[in-house]
């Protein structure tokens, strides 16, 4: 009988101790991952924000942060167009103005259009073609850059506008697989 006394408190104890060790395992942060990669290149925080801001972002795995990513910089090129357009049409500078047009225009004819084809090779895993278009996506963000220097504060959203398409474009090539 003093086996069976002693078999009971032994086995509640490893019950608990195997409950309480599978309780405590911490679930992975996917989004947390996938910034660490970018985290050289890219503000830690600005990665967490935008993927975090995609729903199903906390269930993603990394490819489906690369496609997010890639998503969110094309809205971003569509944002950074629309704004560089909108302030030339509004600013009495030729010199800024010509910087600005100077900026829609790549947005327009470089970055946007190779986002779309960047989604669609990467969707099918053609990566030689995904790799040939990310200088040209990067294109509108280098070139708008270089054309806003010295343009002082009358560029500065454009400016902001930028760096959030340089930074989540350069997210998506950091997360390809």
């Amino acid at each position: 009988m003093r086996r069976s006394q002693l078999l009971l408190p032994a086995t509640l104890i490893i019950m608990v101790l195997y409950c309480g060790a599978t309780s405590s395992v911490d679930t992975v942060d996917t989004v947390i991952e996938s910034c660490n990669i970018a985290r050289k290149h890219v503000d830690l925080d600005f990665c967490l924000s935008r993927l975090r801001s995609v729903p199903g972002s906390s269930s993603a795995d990394q490819r489906g942060h690369y496609f997010m990513a890639i998503d969110l910089a094309a809205v971003s090129a569509v944002m950074a167009w629309d704004t560089a357009t909108r302030m030339a049409h509004g600013e009495s500078d030729p010199v800024v103005r010509d910087a600005l047009e100077a900026c829609g225009y790549l947005y327009w004819a470089a970055s946007m259009p190779a986002l779309r084809m960047y989604h669609g090779y990467a969707e099918v895993r053609n990566w030689g073609s995904t790799e040939s278009l990310q200088f040209l996506i990067a294109q509108a963000g280098i070139g708008c850059d270089a054309a806003l220097r010295g343009g002082g504060a009358a560029v500065g959203k454009m400016v902001t506008v930028n760096r959030e398409f340089m930074q989540l474009s350069t997210m998506a090539d950091l997360l390809y697989d």
